[in-house]
């Protein structure tokens, strides 16, 4: 199997933390309605129009992190990043009964902490979808 090493695959749980953040600011401003139209910069107001663009922006950052995120989990994957340490640990974890009763016990609370930036950085997209597009539309209208 080819696989070129991007070399962020040590980063992986940063960009989770950066995926859930931006997640959250987006659903946060769209449930809220946060009205961005008071937001100045340089004593310059922010129109209706740029507002949109603004939450669009963030929606496209969301999905640039979400897509690193991906590939430092598969580089993460294919590098192996399991070191001895960890391995000897999964062997005696496996070989104690009480240990593994313990690990099935909180298997679901694993994987909701592995699988809540896939999930909420993709229902975070899907709720500002549309800004999403006219930031797109508006940097492609003026390249």
């Amino acid at each position: 199997m080819s696989f070129s090493r991007v070399g962020i695959g040590e980063r992986a749980y940063e960009l989770g933390k950066s995926v859930l953040l931006l997640s959250a600011l987006a659903i946060g401003a769209k449930a809220w309605n946060v009205d961005l139209t008071s937001i100045t910069v340089f004593d310059v107001p922010v129109s209706h129009y740029g507002a949109n663009v603004l939450l669009g922006m963030l929606g496209l950052v969301l999905w640039v992190a979400w897509a690193a995120y991906g590939v430092a989990r598969i580089e993460q994957t294919i590098d192996g990043q399991v070191n001895e340490d960890t391995q000897r640990t999964i062997r005696e974890v496996t070989k104690s009964w009480p240990l593994s009763a313990l690990l099935v016990l909180t298997m679901p609370l694993t994987i909701f902490v592995y699988s809540a930036p896939w999930v909420l950085g993709l229902v975070a997209a899907w709720v500002i979808r549309g800004e999403t597009l006219n930031a797109l539309k508006f940097i492609v209208h003026h390249l």
